[in-house]
Parts: C-alpha cells; sequence; structure tokens
C-alpha cells in the first residue's frame, strides 16, 4: 500500500509525462511489486501485466489514494488495507491480460453498430484523454446488439471488477500517458452520450 501512495504522491498535480515516469516500466521495479505474491503464477501475472504500456497503472494508483478518503476502508486495519490493494493489483492484472489477449484476435478495422457510432469531430472534439469519465467503477450496461466480447463482460462494466475498484474495467492508459478505451467501438450508451457540458462539469467538480 505505502509504495503505491508513495508512488502517487511523486505524480500529483503534474502533467501526464510525469505521470509516465513514475510508471513501474523497469523490470527490476516490476519484479519488487510482483514480490508480494507468494504464488509464482501469480507473480508471473501481475509482472507481465504491468510491462504492458497500456496497463493503467496511473489510474490503479489514484484509485488506491481516493481510497484513503473513503470510511469504509479507512476503518481496515493496516495490514487488511494492503491484502487488498495486492488484491485490487491481481485483479486488475488478470482482467487486462485477458482483455489484452482478445484484442490481439481484433481485426485492424473495427465496426461496430451504426445507431451508436460518433462522428469523427465527436469523438475527437473536446475530449484531452483525462480518464475522468471512466473513473467510475460501474454503470448501466447498455451495449450495442452485437459485440464481438463475452457476453460477461458487459457483467463487468455493470457491477465492476470488486469492491474496491474506482474505473472501468475496460480503462487503459495510452504511452505516454492519457486514457485509452480497449473496447471504444464497442463502448456502452453511457460513454457515449457523456458530452462536453458533462465533462466540464466533472473536471470541475472532481479534477484539482
Amino acid at each position: 500500500m505505502s509504495f503505491f501512495v508513495r508512488k502517487f504522491r511523486q505524480s500529483n498535480g503534474k502533467t501526464w509525462l510525469n505521470r509516465a515516469a513514475m510508471a513501474p516500466r523497469h523490470p527490476s521495479e516490476i519484479r519488487r511489486i510482483a514480490r508480494g505474491y507468494e504464488n509464482r503464477s501469480l507473480r508471473r501475472m501481475v509482472q507481465q501485466a504491468l510491462a504492458s504500456p497500456y496497463f493503467p497503472w496511473f489510474f490503479l494508483v489514484r484509485n488506491l489514494q481516493n481510497l484513503t478518503s473513503e470510511p469504509r476502508w479507512r476503518r481496515l486495519p493496516i495490514r487488511l488495507r494492503e491484502v487488498a490493494s495486492m488484491r485490487l493489483l491481481l485483479e486488475r492484472s488478470r482482467f487486462f491480460l485477458e482483455l489484452a489477449a482478445w484484442r490481439r484476435h481484433q481485426p485492424a478495422v473495427l465496426e461496430t453498430s451504426a445507431s451508436f457510432r460518433l462522428t469523427h469531430e465527436e469523438a475527437l472534439g473536446y475530449c484531452d484523454h483525462c480518464g475522468a469519465c471512466c473513473e467510475i467503477a460501474s454503470g448501466r450496461a447498455q451495449f450495442p446488439a452485437v459485440t464481438p466480447f463475452p457476453a460477461r463482460w458487459q457483467g463487468l462494466f455493470a457491477a465492476g471488477l470488486g469492491r474496491w475498484h474506482r474505473f472501468c474495467p475496460f480503462l487503459w492508459e495510452r504511452p505516454p500517458g492519457g486514457s485509452l478505451c480497449a473496447i471504444h467501438p464497442w463502448r456502452p450508451l453511457a460513454c457515449r452520450v457523456f458530452e462536453k457540458e458533462e465533462c466540464d462539469y466533472l473536471k470541475k467538480g472532481l479534477i484539482p
């Protein structure tokens, strides 16, 4: 837990370039983080996830930082917070690798339902990929009629990855920084109708 919080404090209030610099991309850093898992296969899984430049490391750290202001989290003994933090990383790593494996088998040009498609201007207009709109643990799972991924993933969007997760299961980080939706062509309606006015309000309310 202390490692994650320390890393967050080093990056707080800085640019995405500095945020990316605090990511554990060096093999020795990755091994140090994964050392907390006694099971060898779990260590390898976490190491593999953290080695990817698309792993949402910044959002995971901010997730843990935000938990420190929640009464339920603060009431936990320190040891249980550490266990919950390690479980958080493990659950995020497991689904990240599952999602990454699925994406490797997708065609280069991705199509989706025309009724859910945004124009190029709408998609690029006001979004600066801060990721704030994705820092919601769950939402209404109203997806396009046809999606190429497992049906249970829609349930993950609705329920979230687990108790202490505070951002979307499909949120990735894009090099050298910023948010990336791993299922963008098939994202649910709640994400598609999130427009500039909502974005401005969210930034003023949630982003320092």
